[in-house]
């Protein structure tokens, strides 16, 4: 060993030894050897540092693997528990879209009722998630410890004032889209290839969809409401009665798009009808919902809740009729900035007379508060 270290020694460092002695320049030499000095430096560093990085890394899978261990130890308990709660909820949500493809199918008999649904639940659908993520979700939390408290009482008072905040708000949002329907469709849609026509079809379709938007936020509430307290099994029966009722309610508001059956319906209320469809259904969904929540020490609906419920739509009623006779009386704006500044005037003009009205009766929450100086 001390002979090898010797001659390796010996063979850098002598230079009648050295395997680059037959370089001429002496310089030249030098450098070449360094280079390889540190080449070999850092090759020796990698080597050796890969070891300790693998001891580190052994030690952070073991770890690792403690802590899975652990975690699946603690939670053994609650694995049965928590299948129950989720494979229904996720059952739920897949047959919504079944009763997509079923409309789908239904609109299959009219020419471009595909798309004219398509851009109508687009403008029904973003305010529809902002208001879900705003009003429902920070219950949600609430509903679950009201609930382990064993505190029906509390539980009921908050969703009850949770279902009044969702029909003051979507109430509001249906007038609207009622109302300002033409101004809307005009300005986001009417261009181009897009004609009159079309903008008559997905204005007709988003009317029938605002009057669904109450039904459609507060099945939401009560569906999470459902999850929130456990009990998930409802939901998902209630679902899959919902997608019989659409099967139903679509033959006999338009009739199927199959020769042997079609002209059984007594109805044909065109594209609008597959909507009018998905609004009975959700009405029916959240009445039986309601009356389940019974068994959970929740007594709804109540009479007072109706009452206000009456009377928020008095006030979008008259609102909406009061607008709709401004904008009677105004001239027609021939350009998209005028329907824009039209839009935009209106909609304030709406949410004042919609905010004061609602505060004359009594049914509106909603404070105004004053900073104090």
């Amino acid at each position: 060993m001390i002979r090898f270290i010797h001659d390796s020694w010996e063979g850098v460092m002598n230079m009648d030894k050295n395997p680059l002695r037959h370089i001429p320049d002496l310089q030249v030499r030098h450098l070449a050897i360094q280079l390889l000095a540190w080449m070999w430096c850092i090759c020796f560093s990698l080597y050796f540092g890969s070891f300790v990085v693998f001891g580190f890394t052994a030690v952070a899978h073991i770890i690792l693997i403690i802590a899975i261990v652990v975690t699946v130890a603690v939670f053994k308990n609650e694995e049965k528990r928590i299948f129950k709660l989720i494979f229904p909820a996720s059952i739920s949500s897949g047959l919504s879209q079944i009763n997509v493809f079923i409309d789908m199918f239904f609109a299959s008999s009219f020419q471009g009722a595909a798309s004219g649904l398509a851009y109508g639940n687009f403008l029904i659908q973003a305010p529809l998630g902002i208001l879900s993520n705003s009003l429902i979700l920070p219950l949600l939390p609430k509903f679950s410890k009201l609930r382990s408290d064993k505190d029906y009482i509390g539980l009921q008072k908050k969703l009850i004032s949770g279902i009044e905040y969702c029909f003051l708000t979507t109430i509001f949002l249906a007038a609207f889209f009622i109302t300002f329907n033409n101004q809307i469709v005009q300005l986001v849609f009417q261009r181009g290839s897009f004609d009159y026509s079309a903008a008559l079809k997905v204005k007709n379709i988003l009317i029938a969809y605002a009057v669904g938007i109450p039904f459609y936020l507060y099945r939401d509430l009560l569906v999470r409401t459902y999850y929130s307290i456990e009990k998930t099994n409802f939901p998902f029966k209630s679902s899959f009665a919902g997608i019989i009722l659409n099967i139903f309610f679509d033959w006999f508001l338009i009739g199927a798009p199959i020769n042997n059956f079609g002209n059984l319906s007594p109805y044909n209320f065109g594209v609008v009808g597959i909507i009018l469809s998905s609004v009975i259904v959700n009405f029916i969904v959240c009445v039986l919902l309601s009356f389940n929540l019974r068994n959970e020490n929740i007594h709804l609906p109540n009479l007072d809740l109706l009452r206000k419920i009456i009377l928020m739509s008095l006030a979008a009623f008259i609102d909406s009729t009061l607008c709709f006779t401004i904008l009677k009386t105004t001239n027609n704006f021939n350009s998209n900035l005028g329907e824009f500044l039209l839009l935009i005037f209106g909609s304030l003009t709406f949410f004042v007379i919609y905010f004061f009205l609602t505060k004359c009766l009594k049914v509106n929450k909603f404070k105004v508060y004053k900073k104090k100086i």
